[in-house]
């Protein structure tokens, strides 16, 4: 019973460490993506003002 208990535990924590990994995982990738594209468009606005103002 004890050892089925000690195995049951471990394997939902290593469930539990699973599915946060997968979750920062899948945050992170959407963060670098949305910032990628917030630099993108600033610097293309940053250009077009640029060459707006000249």
């Amino acid at each position: 019973m004890s050892s089925t208990f000690l195995i049951l535990t471990c394997f939902s924590l290593i469930i539990e460490m699973f599915i946060k990994f997968i979750l920062l995982n899948d945050l992170y990738y959407h963060i670098t993506v949305y910032h990628e594209k917030f630099v993108s468009k600033c610097t293309k606005l940053s250009k077009f003002y640029f060459f707006r103002i000249f």
